[in-house]
């Protein structure tokens, strides 16, 4: 019997670039949400629902420059310019897709801003110090072609490879996609030790791997885990191994950027499930949840899971952190 690792068979360490550094001129969740100190359950799955249920993470990176600014306040605001670098959609390509226009998602991340302390500049008295240049899109999983267990699968390792470190980036940082491409190196050479003493425990001499031996093997898998280590990083994982709508906002300094100099101070990705929903429904919901985490930085990516109201509209109220029940 093969174990079988629970992301790839192989992985490779690739850098991530991210479309927002080149501007251009329902049913409920999968677990329990926690409201009020209840849980909640729809039995509808999302593409039923009216108003449905959706998970989302959020994380915010902040440059050694970045964490030399004050947090800007409402009283105390950080002005700024606003750049689109466009709509992107990484890996296969995805039937009916309608992505939401420039305009929509402006206007929602502008009002989001001005929420937390970002005011667009009105010069001359409240000229520009930053640039924030955005991007949404989708980002999609490659799946292997054939029958996979029978040998006769298409899948091509390094694009897979790289299309699951990039989301995985996208997800949760450079840290997290780090320790799943590590939990995933280690779990391929254990699992290959395990074929190679389970090709030899019919030999005279050789151990003899029990089923209580075997389910501690699949216990002790790096990637299992990982998945184990705190709700937080269980819904993580799942997200990474799922298609993804995305925003990211980077902020630079304008008066660099004015010499032809790319100073990053802090970037913000925002992702969201996207089954049984739009990126037009979803994407203003996701910026929304994210006004808090502008221009602070997180420890590790925030899960979330907000109401989002159909027909364009977008529940405004505070996101709340929601703790992921173990399955």
């Amino acid at each position: 019997m093969k174990t079988r690792c629970f992301w790839l068979t192989g992985l490779l360490l690739l850098p991530v670039v991210f479309a927002a550094d080149q501007p251009v001129s329902t049913a409920a969740p999968k677990k329990p949400v926690k409201q009020g100190g209840d849980f909640v359950f729809s039995l509808l799955p999302k593409a039923f629902s009216k108003n449905p249920f959706v998970n989302m993470s959020v994380f915010t990176e902040m440059t050694e420059e970045g964490k030399k600014l004050p947090p800007p306040t409402p009283d105390s605001p950080a002005y700024y310019i606003a750049q689109s670098a466009g709509f992107h959609a990484f890996g296969p390509p995805v039937a009916r897709l309608t992505p939401p226009t420039q305009e929509s998602i402006e206007r929602v991340l502008r009002t989001t801003l001005d929420g937390e302390g970002y005011q667009v500049e009105a010069p001359p008295e409240h000229a520009a110090t930053l640039v924030v240049i955005y991007s949404w899109g989708l980002h999609s999983k490659v799946e292997p072609l054939g029958d996979e267990e029978n040998g006769e699968s298409t899948y091509n390792a390094n694009a897979g490879i790289k299309n699951l470190y990039e989301r995985a980036a996208l997800i949760g940082g450079e840290k997290y996609a780090q320790k799943l491409v590590e939990a995933n190196m280690t779990a391929i050479t254990q699992s290959a030790d395990l074929d190679d003493a389970l090709a030899n425990s019919g030999r005279v001499g050789s151990p003899i791997l029990t089923p209580e031996a075997m389910a501690f093997f699949k216990k002790m898998n790096p990637v299992q885990q990982l998945y184990d280590s705190s709700p937080n990083m269980a819904e993580l994982m799942e997200q990474t191994n799922e298609d993804v709508y995305f925003v990211v906002a980077s902020a630079y300094d304008y008066q660099a950027m004015g010499k032809n100099r790319r100073i990053l101070l802090w970037r913000t990705k925002m992702t969201v499930d996207t089954k049984g929903v739009s990126m037009t429904d979803t994407l203003p919901a996701v910026i929304v949840a994210a006004g808090p985490y502008f221009g602070r930085e997180t420890e590790e990516a925030t899960v979330l899971t907000k109401r989002v109201v159909r027909q364009g509209k977008v529940d405004v109220g505070t996101p709340t952190v929601v703790e992921p029940v173990k399955k």
